[in-house]
């Protein structure tokens, strides 16, 4: 609730600082400020960009980026004063510095009253925060070059940073430049727009086409639009990723796994948003163990949750962790790409190669930490297959911007239990872990880094850094697999629970015939796997 009661401040503050930014009066004695960022090529580039005088108030420039999230059916939005704002501004709200701010496509003009002007510029979290000040002059004009820097630069090494989880309208091709300006502003490698269903048709962001055809690439960001359909309290809600058509069936609109297999026949992928908690787990119990699940959103709103993550790994079924800010829809006010994964796609780098990625499992999530892990030479997504039970030799590193976060402890992780730390408060920006854990039975490993941001940010606020790997797996012939030892047993019989809790549930709902028809044939399909997989003793 205290988190809760801050976010709300801010929001309010945020919001009285856009409309005083807005409704300011104009100055006769006004200068003009030019603004040029730089990339580490010595061009131009995007970026998100706080301009503020002596007296904290925030100024635009005159020709930032119009920003357009769509967030209709939320209204008030809960994510922030951009959510609220028409369609056509050009502020946006930063959570973390509690300041009103601007997207530049690399250029910028602003008209401003005379005075010494502080000038941040960010984008993504590959780079670091660049700062410079100006003064204005009555009728001058000031000149200012920012150079950004990497301290990280993962798309070299084949990562590529998606944000799978963002509301925003894309009607026309005209939308196509101005939003792959804003996505490469937060250096987004991928973004994936979603329209938002419900039984009655699309509510917010509708994208003009889908999937494959919907790829629009400009520098080095990909747009891609998919869905966020079907929805409901009782199972969750599900996305889609690369489906070639909006996938709609309102007759049967709960009976999920009709939508799952279209988005596969269509060479697309299923998922669900929000951690897999409350409804959702009762989807999951429903449609994961016929394998029509490919990923599970677990980082969002500040966020990590992996508890359904380690269920669904230790009933051996192989999910993709992803990540997602749900912009502007979340419960905390957010931006595109604070919470993203990273994708390790094959080349030739394309769209079809970052879902292949996704479906592989070689991915991780992040806020901020970049990570490394492998097992026995063999990388995130594999499965290492040993002859024998005996050790295996396990590398992993988080590497992070100790200007913007510090990293208290990196984690190894066996079947859901921390087996291997490192911990250390440096200023470094690295740290590293290696063990040889003995492997006994079939495994799943993965590393987990946690420790919080520390610079850059509001009063009262340290909010979190996270970054986890997805697993990489451990096979040995002869030994029992994950689902037979007695965690995934345990796990067995409580998903067996639920979906036989859910057929009583359904039989005396009300709902329609259809539905009713559809979802106690899932269930019973999903009845009849838990329980053939159950050990008889």
């Amino acid at each position: 609730m205290l988190e809760t009661r801050r976010s709300a401040g801010r929001r309010r503050r945020g919001l009285l600082a856009i409309a005083l930014l807005l409704f300011a009066s104009c100055d006769a004695r006004q200068g003009r400020l030019q603004i040029t960022i730089v990339g580490e090529d010595g061009r131009p580039t995007p970026a998100r960009v706080s301009l503020i005088d002596e007296s904290g108030r925030s100024w635009l420039a005159d020709d930032a980026l119009p920003v357009r999230a769509d967030c209709a059916e939320h209204w008030p939005p809960p994510a922030g004063p951009s959510s609220v704002l028409p369609p056509g501004d050009r502020a946006v709200w930063d959570p973390y510095t509690d300041t009103v701010q601007f997207y530049s496509d690399g250029t910028s003009t602003a008209d401003l009253p005379p005075g010494d002007y502080r000038i941040t510029v960010r984008k993504g979290l590959e780079y670091a925060a660049t700062t410079g000040t100006a003064s204005i002059a009555a009728h001058g004009i000031a000149h200012l070059r920012l150079n950004l820097r990497r301290w990280i630069d993962m798309a070299s090494t084949g990562w590529l940073g998606s944000d799978d989880h963002l509301h925003i309208a894309r009607m026309e091709a005209g939308d196509d430049p101005r939003i792959a300006a804003w996505m490469e502003a937060e250096d987004l490698d991928v973004a994936n727009l979603l329209a938002m269903g419900t039984p009655e048709g699309v509510r917010a962001a509708p994208q003009r086409s889908f999937g494959l055809r919907s790829a629009f690439t400009e520098g080095a960001t990909t747009l891609l639009s998919g869905q966020e359909n079907p929805r409901s309290n009782n199972f969750g809600h599900v996305i889609l990723l690369g489906a070639p058509a909006y996938i709609d069936f309102p007759e049967r609109y709960l009976v999920y796994n009709e939508f799952m297999r279209a988005a596969a026949r269509g060479g697309g992928l299923s998922g669900y948003a929000h951690f897999g908690t409350t409804g959702a787990r009762n989807g999951l119990a429903v449609d994961a163990p016929e394998g029509l699940v490919d990923f599970l959103e677990v980082l969002q709103t500040r966020r990590l949750e992996t508890a359904v993550l380690y269920e669904m790994w230790n009933l051996g079924i192989r999910l993709t962790p992803t990540a997602g800010t749900d912009y502007p829809c979340g419960g905390i006010a957010s931006l595109p790409g604070q919470e993203r994964f990273y994708a390790a796609v094959r080349e030739p780098r394309s769209p079809r190669a970052w879902l292949d990625a996704i479906d592989a499992g070689r991915t991780f999530v992040t806020n901020g930490p970049m990570l490394s892990f492998t097992v026995e030479e063999h990388g995130i997504g594999d499965v290492v297959e040993l002859d024998r039970p005996g050790p295996v030799r396990v590398r992993g590193e988080v590497r992070y911007d100790p200007t913007r976060e510090r990293i208290d402890t990196l984690e190894l992780v066996r079947n859901g239990d921390v087996i291997a730390t490192s911990a250390a408060d440096t200023a470094s920006g690295r740290l590293s872990l290696e063990a040889a854990p003995t492997i006994d039975a079939a495994s799943w490993l993965a590393l987990r880094a946690t420790g919080e941001r520390v610079r850059e940010v509001a009063e009262g606020s340290r909010p979190p850094a996270f970054a986890h790997t997805g697993a990489i797996e451990v096979a040995i012939p002869g030994t029992p697999g994950l689902d037979q030892q007695k965690a995934g047993q345990d796990l067995l019989r409580a998903s067996l629970q639920r979906v036989e809790g859910l057929d009583a549930f359904i039989r005396k709902a009300k709902i329609p015939e259809a539905d009713r028809e559809g979802l106690l044939a899932a269930i019973t399909a999903a009845r009849d796997l838990y329980r053939s997989r159950l050990d008889p003793r």
